[in-house]
């Protein structure tokens, strides 16, 4: 009998979580986490007064796993959605262009709520985290773009089932398990794009949902719930309820090159369709050209998918200029920056840079378009009274092709350590523990530093 999509991708995946994986793979692996928990920390912090609101909920019940950046421990689906909700509050979070995806916060944030209740140790956890990531890869890549297009956050849906099958791998379970828990995840998946539009604080929901929901799935399918035979596959499955031309060979074959290290890691606080906008801007800034006084308009030329939802000019909150590629590209030639400072309650109130933003116009440049998402190109002309200025990035800082360096990472974790009040003694602890060489020591003493 001929196996189903569903089976031949649950096999490969088995066969991937069974791997030697080599130390360059566990190094990507500490880098995807040691990123995550800064910005989860600095997500927890911006995040506070809702999160206190939502533990005085049923939500708070107490249980063995911990919430990120407090005190509290509650039951490891609580914990993996609200760790997954802070660590894409703030949009620092790692992505992945090809998949529009940001693997990190479902991935991670179900596994350290999992790995923790059942004490697992790092090595489990490196485990959980390259499997997770080759899961969600490869599957939003299969569908995209037309689940983008059918508005889609794939963070969301794909998240679901990656979360789940990383907690698969990271416990170690059998192939009937396996199954069981994809086939609850594909029926769990959801999260749509309208939550990003306006100052909304749902889109984060949409990863911390993923994570709880995947953690709930596995834990599904470690009780082998029976399970239709295709539900990926199947007439009514994931694939064809979420995408009109999903592309099977990425399920199918796993014998060319692994898939989790295409993810990015973020230097700017804000959405990655505005980074080669932001890069184009800062190179600019950087030259001194022109003065911000005599601009008169800016046109950003893009690909047609970074341009629903991110080409607005009205900024009305912290989420809506996070969003934004006019605010984007504004503040980095007035401010020079793109950090968190630049994307918050003070800065969207600025009316230099409210006013520098409206001069901003982002169209479609049919030829890029082709381009992605091989490439996320943008051109940014600015128009002076005295000339005209442009600059092209193909590739925005932090892209595979353009990476940050070991060094760069761990800075940018040390700074978001910082940023939510970790003392240095912590923040160097927390390092040392994650890019450490001891992969016996436990998640749970990780844990109990965040």
């Amino acid at each position: 009998m001929n196996q189903n999509i569903t089976d031949i991708f649950i096999d490969n995946l088995i066969h991937f979580s069974q791997r030697n994986f080599s130390s360059e793979a566990i190094l990507h692996a500490k880098k995807c986490v040691l990123d995550y928990i800064g910005v989860t920390l600095v997500g927890a912090k911006e995040y506070k007064f809702e999160e206190d609101l939502l533990l005085d909920t049923w939500l708070g019940q107490k249980g063995a796993s911990t919430i990120i950046g407090r005190t509290e421990k509650v039951p490891s689906p609580t914990a993996a959605l609200i760790n997954g909700i802070s660590s894409h509050a703030v949009e620092l979070d790692d992505g992945q262009r090809f998949g529009n995806i940001h693997p990190g916060a479902p991935v991670i944030s179900a596994l350290l709520s999992i790995g923790e209740t059942f004490d697992l140790s790092f090595k489990d956890l490196w485990v959980g985290v390259l499997t997770g990531y080759e899961c969600i890869l490869r599957l939003a890549c299969s569908i995209q773009p037309s689940h983008k297009l059918k508005g889609f956050h794939a963070t969301g849906p794909c998240g679901t089932i990656g979360s789940a099958m990383a907690v698969a791998a990271m416990l170690k379970f059998n192939r009937s398990q396996f199954k069981s828990a994809l086939s609850t995840a594909c029926t769990s998946a959801s999260g749509i794009l309208e939550m990003i539009e306006g100052d909304t604080q749902l889109m984060p929901y949409n990863a911390g949902h993923a994570a709880m929901n995947g953690v709930v799935s596995a834990s599904i399918g470690k009780a082998e719930f029976k399970c239709p035979a295709d539900a990926l596959g199947g007439k009514r499955g994931f694939l064809n309820c979420f995408s009109s031309d999903a592309n099977l060979d990425l399920l199918v074959d796993f014998s060319g090159k692994p898939y989790f290290p295409t993810n990015y890691f973020k230097l700017y606080a804000a959405c990655g369709h505005c980074h080669s906008g932001i890069d184009a801007a800062l190179k600019m800034r950087s030259q001194d050209l022109f003065s911000i006084e005599d601009i008169e308009s800016i046109d950003v030329e893009t690909y047609k998918l970074a341009i629903q939802g991110h080409d607005h000019n009205v900024i009305d909150g912290v989420n809506s200029a996070k969003m934004s590629i006019p605010y984007s590209v504004a503040v980095a030639l007035l401010r020079g920056s793109a950090s968190l400072s630049e994307f918050n309650e003070e800065a969207i109130k600025d009316e230099n840079l409210l006013k520098l933003t409206s001069k901003i116009t982002v169209k479609e440049n049919e030829a890029i378009t082709k381009l992605a998402p091989a490439k996320r190109i943008s051109i940014v002309t600015v128009n002076t009274k005295n000339g005209r200025f442009s600059e092209k990035v193909d590739f925005p800082k932090g892209q595979p092709e353009n990476p940050l360096s070991i060094d760069e990472i761990i800075m940018k974790y040390r700074v978001c350590a910082k940023y939510s009040g970790l003392s240095d003694k912590q923040i160097r602890r927390i390092e040392n523990m994650v890019m450490g060489a001891n992969d016996n020591q436990s998640i749970s003493d990780l844990m109990s530093c965040l």
